[in-house]
C-alpha cells in the first residue's frame, strides 16, 4: 500500500511511496500541506483561504486555496490513492484519518504523551517510557520548519512560531528527563549526551552545563569541567549579558577544591613513556621560501581573535593564502606557547581516523596500540600549545570523528588552543570563524596607490621571481589592475598569472584570463599538484561536494555580479539550507545589499569553471531559459514604479540586477524570448530613459530588434504556425523599431530614425500593433522636427493624442500609450514655442502638467 510521510523537523520533506516530491510549485502550497498534516481537524474553505491570503478579496483568496488544492492533488496523486489523502468537499477540507500518513511531529507528540498518561511510579526507572523519548529525541533533527518562510500569511506565520516554540520546548523537556534518568542509573556517557543536546539548543541552560560539570568532574575530568565552567559563563555573558548563578558558581568551587575526583587519574609521569623523543625544539614550522606579502590586516585579526577563541578557523575558498598566513602566526606565536606551535599538513590523510596519528606522529608520541584519540588527550593535558590542522576540508562530514576529535581536545586540554585551515567550517560551538578574504585593490588606483596595496605588491614579488626587472609602471598598470581585478584578488591566481610574465604581454595574460581559467596554470615541483592551476583548486573542491551541491553550483554559474535567494530557488531549485553549506564551503561569498537582503556572490574564476560543469551537463539551455524568465519578469514588475512614483528607487532595486537584466535580455534577443521580451520592454526603456543611458538602450534595443525580426520572418514562413501569435511577433516588432528609432535620436541619426518609425507605422496598422503605430508616429515627428519640417512635425504629434484617444479605451492596460500622450504634449509645447504661440505652448504645457499629474509622475530629483 502506498505511504504519505513528512518530516517537519529540521528540512521540510515529503515522500510519497518512497518517492521524495519536490514539485510544490508555490511556498503556500507546501504550507497548507504541513498545516493540514500538524492540524488534522476539518477546516472550513473560507477559514483556510483568509488564513493563507489575507487581505486578499474572498474570491481572490478561495480561489487561490482552490489553485493550491489542485496542485497538491495532482502532486499526491489523490484521486488515484485509495483512500484518498485529502478529504475535500465544497465547504471543507482536512487530511484523511484512515489513510497511511505518516508525520514526524505527530509521532513526536504521541510519543511524549503516551509517556505523560503511562501509569508508573516514576519515568525516569520506567524502561517502557524511557525507551519512547529516545525515540521522541531521534526524531527531532532540527526545529520545526527550519528555513520555511511564507512572506505574505501572517496568520500562518505566527502559527509556525508557536508550534516551533512548543515543540521545542517539548524537546527541551525529554532531554532533561532523559538526561536526569541516565544520571540516576549511572550512565554517564548517556547523561553527557542528553545535556550536550540540550545545548545546542539553548546554549546558556545552566542546568545541563551544571549536569556536564558534575558527571566530568566524577570522571576524574577536573579540566574538562573546569572548562564547561567557562563556556558557560561566556555564552551567558556574550548571549544574555549575566554570571553564572550560584548554583553554578558553588560546584565550580567543589571542582576546584577536587571534591568530585573520585576515581584518580594517570600522573604525568606515567605519560612520559609515551613519548620517543626528547627535543629542545619547540615547532616543526616549515621554511618560508617567499617573503609574507599582503596579509597584514589578516593576521593581525587573527591574532588578536587567539588571544579570545581557544579554536580558530582560517576559511576560504582554495588558492586564498590560508596556509601560509597559519605559518607566519605561528612564527608570530612561537614565544607565546612554552610547549610549542605544531603544524601537522591533513592534506595527505584519507580518513578521518588517521588524524588522532598524524598528530602523534607530529608531536612525537607512541600510541602502542592504543586509542590515538585517548592517549593525545592524556599527553597535552597540562601543555600550553598551539596546534595547526591544515587542509581540514577533506576530512569533514560522514561519521565527524575528525571533528570530534578536536573537540574531545580541547576538553581534555584547557591550554591548549588549535588553529585550523579549511574550505569549510568545523561546525563546533567552540569555532571561532575567520573568513579570508581577497586582497582587493580599485580598478583606477593611481601609481603611488597601487604601489602600496597588497595585491598588486604580491603580483610585482612574483612576476620579479620571473623576470628579475620587473618593475609596476604607468605604462603597464592598467594591466596590472586588470589581472588583479579579473582574479578577484586571490593570491594563488595573481601567482600564476605573474607566472606567464615574459613570456607574453600583460594585456594578453589578462585576455587569456578572460577567456578561460585553464591559462592559470604552471609546473612548479614545490607546488601541491592540486594547487598548480586554477583548474586543479577547484577540481579539489568540486569533487568534496555532494551530487545536489554539484547541480547547485553549476547551475548557479548562470548568474552574474551576484543573486539572493528567491532568485535561486527559482532558478537553480536551491534551498536556503543549500546556499549556506556552499558559503561554509567557501564556494559562495556574501554579498553586500540592503538590510535584510542576503545575497550571494560567486568568485569569477570558479564561476568559468562551474560555467565549463555547466555545459558538459546539458542543462545550460534550461537553466538559461529559467534565469532569463525570472529577470525579465523581474525587470517588468518595476516598469510602472519606474515611469510614475517611485523612480528612484524602482530604478535602485534593478541597478542591483542589472548584469543579471542584462543577461536575461540577451537571453531573450536571441532565442526568440517574444513573449518575455514583450513584458520586459516598457520597464526597460523607461529603465534607460530615467538614466539618460542612449547609447547603451540603442544597442540593447537593436539586439532585441533584431532577434525579434528574425523570429517574425520565421514565424511567417511557416505554414503550421499560430496565425495570433504571428501576429503577436509583428505587434512586438512594431514597438521594438519604434522605440529603436527613438534611441537613434540621440546619435543624430535623422534619416534613419525618420525611415525606422515609418516601418513601425506600417507593420503596427498592419498586425494591430498599436503602441507601434503611435509610438512610430511620434518618433516620426521627432526625426521631421530634426529634418526643419517642423509643421509635419507638430501635425504628428497632434495625430498621435488624436490615435491614442481612439485607441486608448480598448487598451486600457497600456502604459506605453499613456507615457506618449503625455510626451506629445510636452513637444507640442516646444512646436508652438518655435512657432512664436506662447498662448498656445503654455495651453500645451498646462496639459502636459496636468497628465503628469495624473499619471503619478514625480520629478527626477
Amino acid at each position: 500500500m502506498a505511504d504519505l510521510k513528512l518530516v517537519c523537523f529540521g528540512d521540510f520533506q515529503v515522500t510519497l511511496s518512497g518517492s521524495r516530491v519536490t514539485a510544490f510549485q508555490t511556498d503556500k502550497t507546501r504550507a497548507l500541506l504541513v498545516y493540514l498534516s500538524i492540524e488534522r481537524q476539518e477546516h472550513q474553505r473560507a477559514t483556510l483561504a483568509q488564513f493563507f491570503w489575507p487581505g486578499y478579496s474572498d474570491e481572490s483568496a478561495r480561489n487561490s486555496l482552490r489553485q493550491a488544492l489542485h496542485q497538491l492533488r495532482q502532486l499526491l496523486h489523490n484521486d488515484e490513492a485509495d483512500p484518498p489523502w485529502l478529504l475535500i468537499t465544497r465547504n471543507t477540507v482536512q487530511l484523511n484519518s484512515a489513510a497511511p500518513i505518516h508525520v514526524d511531529v505527530t509521532r513526536f507528540q504521541q510519543l511524549l504523551a503516551a509517556c505523560t498518561t503511562h501509569d508508573h511510579s516514576a519515568l525516569t526507572t520506567c524502561a517502557v517510557c524511557l525507551a519512547r523519548l529516545r525515540q521522541a529525541v531521534d526524531l527531532y533533527r532540527g526545529d520545526f520548519l527550519t528555513d520555511f518562510i511564507v512572506d505574505d500569511s501572517d496568520p500562518f506565520e505566527e502559527w509556525r512560531r508557536i508550534t516551533q516554540e512548543q515543540l521545542h520546548v517539548q524537546m527541551l523537556d525529554a532531554l532533561t528527563q532523559l538526561a536526569d534518568a541516565s544520571e540516576e542509573a549511572g550512565d554517564e556517557e548517556g547523561a553527557l549526551q542528553a545535556a550536550q543536546r540540550q545545548l545546542s539548543l539553548e546554549p546558556w541552560l545552566e542546568s545541563a552545563h551544571r549536569q556536564r560539570m558534575r558527571i566530568l568532574a566524577r570522571r576524574g575530568q577536573q579540566a574538562a569541567a573546569i572548562a564547561q565552567y567557562e563556556r558557560c559563563r561566556q555564552v551567558l555573558a556574550e548571549e544574555l549579558g549575566v554570571q553564572p548563578d550560584a548554583a553554578t558558581t558553588a560546584l565550580l568551587e567543589q571542582i576546584q577544591r577536587g571534591e568530585f575526583d573520585k576515581t584518580g587519574r594517570q600522573e604525568d609521569g606515567k605519560l612520559a613513556s609515551l613519548v620517543r623523543h626528547s627535543s629542545p625544539a619547540t615547532h616543526n614550522l616549515p621554511a618560508a621560501l617567499t617573503p609574507f606579502v599582503g596579509r597584514t590586516h589578516s593576521l593581525a585579526e587573527s591574532l588578536g581573535l587567539l588571544q579570545k577563541v581557544r579554536l580558530l578557523t582560517l576559511v576560504g575558498p582554495g588558492g586564498m593564502g590560508k596556509t601560509r598566513l597559519t605559518l607566519e602566526i605561528g612564527r608570530q606565536l612561537l614565544p607565546h606557547y612554552p610547549d610549542g606551535v605544531w603544524f601537522v599538513s591533513l592534506a595527505a590523510i584519507t580518513s578521518q581516523s588517521a588524524i588522532g596519528m598524524a598528530i602523534a606522529n607530529t608531536l612525537g608520541i607512541a600510541t602502542q596500540g592504543g586509542e590515538p584519540g585517548t592517549i593525545l588527550g592524556q599527553f597535552l593535558q597540562q601543555k600550553r600549545m598551539l596546534l595547526i590542522l591544515d587542509n581540514f576540508e577533506h576530512l569533514l562530514g560522514g561519521s565527524g570523528e575528525g571533528v570530534d576529535l578536536v573537540a574531545a581536545l580541547l576538553q581534555s586540554a584547557p591550554e591548549l588552543q588549535i588553529l585550523v585551515t579549511s574550505r569549510e567550517r568545523l561546525n563546533l560551538r567552540a569555532e571561532q570563524i575567520y573568513q579570508l578574504p581577497p586582497l582587493t585593490i580599485a580598478s583606477n588606483a593611481t601609481l603611488e596607490e597601487a604601489s602600496a596595496a597588497s595585491a598588486i605588491r604580491l603580483f610585482v614579488q612574483s612576476a620579479q621571481s620571473i623576470d628579475a626587472n620587473f618593475r609596476l609602471t604607468n605604462a603597464n598598470l592598467a594591466a596590472v589592475l586588470r589581472i588583479c581585478k579579473l582574479v578577484d584578488g586571490m593570491p594563488l591566481g595573481l601567482e600564476l598569472a605573474a607566472a606567464n610574465v615574459g613570456g607574453a604581454a600583460l594585456t594578453d595574460i589578462a585576455d587569456a584570463i578572460v577567456q578561460s581559467a585553464e591559462y592559470l596554470a604552471v609546473e612548479w615541483r614545490d607546488l601541491p599538484a592540486r594547487q598548480r592551476s586554477m583548474r586543479a583548486v577547484f577540481a579539489w573542491s568540486w569533487q568534496l561536494l555532494t551530487p545536489d551541491e554539484q547541480r547547485a553550483l553549476r547551475q548557479m554559474s548562470i548568474f552574474r555580479g551576484g543573486f539572493d535567494l528567491r532568485a535561486a530557488q527559482i532558478v537553480t531549485g536551491a534551498t536556503l539550507p543549500l546556499l549556506t553549506r556552499l558559503m561554509h564551503k567557501s564556494l559562495l561569498q556574501p554579498q553586500e545589499a540592503s538590510p535584510g537582503a542576503a545575497r550571494y556572490l560567486m568568485h569569477e574564476l570558479l564561476r568559468q569553471f562551474a560555467a565549463e560543469e555547466l555545459s558538459a551537463s546539458g542543462d545550460r539551455a534550461t537553466v538559461e531559459a529559467q534565469h532569463g524568465r525570472y529577470y525579465l519578469a523581474y525587470l517588468a514588475t518595476r516598469g510602472l514604479r519606474l515611469g510614475r512614483w517611485e523612480p528612484k528607487e524602482a530604478s535602485a532595486e534593478i541597478q542591483v540586477e542589472l548584469d543579471n537584466i542584462r543577461l536575461a535580455w540577451q537571453w531573450a534577443a536571441t532565442h526568440g524570448g517574444l513573449a518575455e521580451l514583450d513584458q520586459a520592454t516598457y520597464s526597460w526603456w523607461q529603465f534607460f530613459q530615467f538614466h539618460g543611458l542612449e547609447a547603451e538602450a540603442c544597442q540593447s534595443f537593436a539586439l532585441a530588434l533584431e532577434g525579434v525580426r528574425r523570429q517574425t520572418t520565421l514565424l511567417a514562413a511557416n505554414a503550421a504556425a499560430d496565425e495570433e501569435y504571428v501576429l503577436f511577433g509583428q505587434r512586438l516588432l512594431a514597438k521594438l523599431l519604434a522605440i529603436h528609432a527613438d534611441t537613434l535620436f540621440a546619435q543624430g541619426r535623422d534619416e534613419e530614425m525618420a525611415a525606422q518609425a515609418r516601418e513601425a507605422i506600417r507593420v503596427g496598422r498592419a498586425s494591430g500593433g498599436v503602441e507601434g503605430e503611435i509610438f512610430g508616429t511620434f518618433v516620426l515627428g521627432r526625426a521631421l522636427q530634426e529634418l526643419n519640417q517642423h509643421k509635419a512635425a507638430g501635425d504628428l504629434w497632434r495625430q498621435t493624442i488624436q490615435l491614442i484617444q481612439a485607441y486608448q479605451p480598448s487598451h486600457p492596460d497600456s502604459e506605453l500609450l499613456r507615457d506618449l500622450n503625455w510626451m506629445a504634449y510636452v513637444w507640442l509645447r516646444g512646436d508652438a514655442l518655435h512657432f512664436g504661440d506662447d498662448a498656445g505652448g503654455r495651453v500645451y504645457m498646462v496639459q502636459a502638467l496636468q497628465l503628469a499629474q495624473a499619471l503619478g509622475k514625480r520629478r527626477y530629483e
